[in-house]
């Protein structure tokens, strides 16, 4: 007997659209059925004329942490409204300036706690990283081991402590790179802004910073994209990823 089945609906999979029934077990789809197949389930929704689809993941959220401000949601108003638009998964980010600094798997554990009890659909996190020592990279592996394979290093923001002003804005190999290879190395992935610093600032205090194209022109970003491109190719797994990114 399956916990929950959803008969009757158009169920959405990678490939196609079909009429199937869905069987589920725990929390898990247990497998999709021929309509009308004789099974039994504690629960039976009728989704006729319905389409039945997988839950959204959205991996790049900001709950309940200060930064470029105060977030505006919490993790039980923001895990609402994503349930509420169909989203049943999202990776947030160990990026707070209250625990920016210290060990990494404390940074994870602390946002973790802050999602625990009030998250009402499955989370995860992304571990910030804001420099290359040998210390932060031995850290690596034990991220990795208790259950965040995820890492994001940053270009821009040093005003905001995301990477040590001493090392300048332009000294990104040694506090990229190494994380970025040390992670692939560890079956991670890793991925950064392909943001400047010094031309960031410059955009986005304009003017025109109101308008978001405006503030971000390519020809800031391409070299940064281009170096990007340099370190990975010299990366041991292909599961090291860049990422163009436009949001701050």
């Amino acid at each position: 007997m399956f916990d929950l089945l959803i008969r009757n609906g158009k169920v959405v999979t990678p490939e196609t659209v079909l009429e199937a029934d869905v069987a589920v077990q725990g929390e898990r789809i247990a497998g999709l059925l021929k309509t009308a197949e004789p099974v039994q389930a504690r629960e039976v929704i009728d989704a006729r004329g319905l389409y039945v689809v997988p839950g959204g993941i959205d991996a790049h959220v900001h709950f309940d942490m200060e930064f470029l401000g105060q977030s505006k949601h919490t993790f039980e108003s923001g895990t609402i409204a994503a349930a509420f638009g169909g989203t049943t998964t999202i990776i947030d980010f160990t990026l707070d300036l209250k625990t920016l600094g210290g060990p990494l798997l404390d940074a994870v554990e602390k946002r973790r706690e802050k999602a625990e009890g009030k998250a009402v659909i499955d989370f995860a996190f992304h571990c910030v990283v804001n420099d290359g020592g040998d210390d932060t990279l031995r850290e690596l592996e034990q991220v990795v081991a208790y259950g965040v394979p995820s890492f994001k290093m940053f270009t821009v923001y040093a005003r905001r402590a995301c990477w040590p002003p001493a090392s300048g804005p332009l000294s990104i190999t040694p506090r990229v790179a190494r994380p970025s290879r040390r992670s692939s190395a560890s079956g991670a992935c890793s991925s950064w802004p392909a943001r400047r610093g010094p031309p960031s600032t410059w955009c986005t205090s304009r003017p025109a910073r109101r308008w978001r194209p405006s503030a971000r022109p390519a020809r800031r970003d391409d070299p940064c994209t281009a170096r990007r491109a340099r370190i990975t190719s010299c990366s041991p797994r292909r599961c090291t990823l860049g990422r163009t990114a436009t949001t701050t």
